[in-house]
């Protein structure tokens, strides 16, 4: 180890006087002791502040790796010796660091809470990093071009390296059962010959969410705590997972009232999809059969938005309508059959009947297909009982409900519209938009 890097890390670790006032171990030290105040500020928020932890590493990381060109220090042990001392101290369940220039990049991970490992391609396949519980480790990589990616918890992150020193780091915490990610994955510090750089096309660091089990009502704005400035956040729902809504006057995602010039990014692996419409009642007697509900929209857009869908986005399926009642002599206990319930989640329900017999209650949706609207007669050798109509089937996703069957004597009810995919399409752009089931408005 470098000899002044060295004594750094004995300044910093046993707090011995010695000829060094260096601004590295200041920042450090201020790091160290400022934690306290991330965790007491942030416990009114979500137990732990990732946009103020990661706007301070980016900080104090910036001015560390400015001391070490200006005193020509060996950047790569200096970066380790701080790296580890954070890590140590740091609030965050898993940090992951990736320092260094465009030949040769280090890469260090910390897990607090369990073992684990995260893969490393520098462009010649992936290798892998064993963490063991609460110990830093760290590989050194030959960076073939320009580029590395990580994998940690699931999650690919790619990083451009430029001429100089880059830094880059991924903050992760799980607070109340959801994960939240930092990372300045778009805009690594970069300084050459002691001089902070600017890397071009770069969008900033930001919020990361990410969505690992079935939710209803997701709303990105009340998830980073109703934010009064404009933020940059990308939301990935993992594959498998289903995004949907309790009701069909609410969208299963939306992006809330984040402020103008927020840059939000949606990566869709599984399913957003709104609720599907209930299936059309018969309600008795003879008269016509009711009309089934309306889907809910899947995607509601407020702002602009970049969004990539290897999953799918789909309105709920409108609901099948009632089957007409007949006006037979003897029909009063021959009533239309209910309409099958739209698909989505929550799935519409299938419509009721008070039939006297067979399957007249029309059957609910699934995930993505309608149920099958119920069925009349005949029964008991009475051909009168087969008089009255079907109930029709729920829609598919983005699919509108049949219409129930006609009576002998009165008509069936409409079946109803399906939900809208995305609302506030004109504030998309698409990188990738796969399978979208419904409308784009």
């Amino acid at each position: 180890m470098d000899k002044r890097v060295s004594q750094v890390h004995s300044f910093l670790i046993k707090r011995k006087r010695g000829q060094f006032y260096l601004i590295a171990a200041v920042i450090i030290i201020a790091l160290i002791s400022g934690l306290a105040v991330v965790t007491n500020y942030s416990i009114k928020k979500t137990g732990y502040d990732m946009d103020y932890a990661g706007r301070e590493l980016s900080i104090e990381s910036e001015k560390v790796l400015d001391y070490g060109l200006q005193n020509s220090l060996n950047l790569k042990s200096l970066m380790e010796n701080f790296t580890k001392t954070y890590s140590n101290y740091s609030d965050a369940d898993e940090i992951y660091f990736i320092f260094g220039n465009l030949n040769e990049v280090t890469v260090a991970g910390y897990k607090k809470l369990d073992s684990g490992s995260i893969l490393v391609d520098v462009g010649n396949g992936n290798r892998t990093i064993t963490l063991s519980k609460g110990v830093y480790n760290s590989l050194n990589f030959s960076v073939a071009n320009g580029s590395i990616e990580v994998t940690a918890g699931g999650i690919e992150y790619n990083f451009t390296l430029y001429n100089g020193e880059n830094f880059f780091f991924i903050l992760s915490k799980e607070v109340e059962e959801e994960k939240y990610i930092y990372t300045n994955q778009n805009s690594g510090i970069l300084l050459v010959n002691g001089s902070q750089g600017v890397a071009e096309n770069q969008t900033g660091s930001g919020e990361i969410l990410i969505i690992s089990s079935n939710t209803t009502n997701y709303n990105i704005y009340e998830s980073l705590n109703s934010p009064a400035n404009p933020v940059n956040v990308t939301l990935t729902i993992n594959s498998g997972v289903v995004v949907g809504s309790a009701s069909v006057s609410e969208p299963a995602l939306t992006t809330g009232n984040l402020s103008n010039g927020s840059n939000i990014i949606i990566v869709n692996n599984g399913y957003i999809v709104g609720k599907g419409g209930g299936g059309g009642n018969y309600p008795g007697g003879k008269t016509s059969g009711l009309p089934g509900g309306n889907g809910g929209n899947a995607l509601e857009i407020l702002t602009e938005t970049s969004i990539k869908n290897t999953g799918i986005i789909g309105g709920g399926g409108g609901g099948g309508g009632a089957g007409g009642g007949s006006s037979c002599g003897e029909c009063y206990d021959d009533p239309g059959a209910g309409g099958g319930g739209g698909a989505g989640l929550d799935a519409g329900e299938g419509g009721t009947s008070p039939g006297a017999g067979g399957t007249y209650t029309g059957s609910s949706g699934t995930l993505l297909s309608g149920g099958a609207g119920g069925t009349v007669g005949p029964h008991g050798g009475s051909s009168e009982w087969s008089q009255s109509g079907d109930g029709g089937n729920g829609g598919s996703l983005g699919s509108d409900g049949q219409n129930g069957e006609t009576g002998n004597g009165y008509p069936g009810g409409v079946g109803e519209n399906a939900g809208n995919a995305v609302t506030g399409n004109s504030l998309v752009t698409w990188t990738a938009q796969g399978d979208v089931r419904g409308s784009l408005v």
